[in-house]
């Protein structure tokens, strides 16, 4: 019998190691840390992130598996920058918006303010890991800690339906375009994400 690795990828965020323990088809097939960021502000494309966990299945496997993931740890939850008004917050998010005018937004902002390189990279039009490192060392992050009593981790696996976020089914985040990230919150102690993992049986 031959196996294929399944991979989950993301970030724990916190000041403590987050942990996950997951369930495929009722069988636990991964318990332990998980690679853990102590920053609120979170890493959304695909490039950004590493993986946190693998597990083993059969390579002819074929069909809708159920997988619940539970984490813990972390210490703070991101929310929505309070130096951005609702029309700012409504210009940045939209993916219609253009590289200049998210600048517009962004300029009279930040502290202190802009260098050249700094709107140069801003200009790309994309809020990868350089665009961000440049807004939060001007205080215009998307997002900010929250403080210490809330709490926040986030996985993001792809091939998935029916996803349910502690209790309550969500929708994936729409940037970059296509299904492939969740953001599951830990609150009192734990976070669980479920769904039904879609499999393709591969060649054996």
């Amino acid at each position: 019998m031959s196996n294929r690795t399944i991979k989950f990828l993301g970030y724990g965020y916190g000041s403590t190691t987050c942990s996950a323990t997951v369930s495929y088809n009722g069988a636990t097939v991964f318990s332990g840390t998980i690679p853990t960021l102590n920053q609120a502000e979170i890493l959304r494309l695909p490039a950004a992130q590493v993986v946190i966990f693998t597990f083993e299945i059969d390579v002819v496997a074929s069909g809708t598996f159920p997988l619940i993931i539970n984490v813990t740890g972390g210490n703070y939850m991101p929310v929505p920058n309070p130096v951005y008004s609702a029309s700012d917050w409504a210009i940045i998010t939209n993916s219609s918006s253009t590289a200049e005018q998210k600048l517009a937004v962004f300029e009279p902002l930040a502290v202190p303010p802009l260098s050249e390189a700094d709107i140069a990279v801003l200009q790309q039009g994309t809020m990868g890991p350089e665009a961000q490192a440049v807004l939060a060392a001007h205080g215009i992050s998307y997002n900010v800690s929250s403080g210490a009593d809330n709490y926040k981790s986030i996985s993001i696996p792809q091939a998935k339906s029916t996803v349910v976020i502690n209790g309550s089914g969500v929708a994936p985040y729409d940037s970059p375009a296509g299904e492939w990230g969740w953001e599951v919150p830990i609150v009192s102690g734990t976070g669980t994400l479920a769904c039904d993992l879609i499999v393709t049986a591969g060649l054996a």
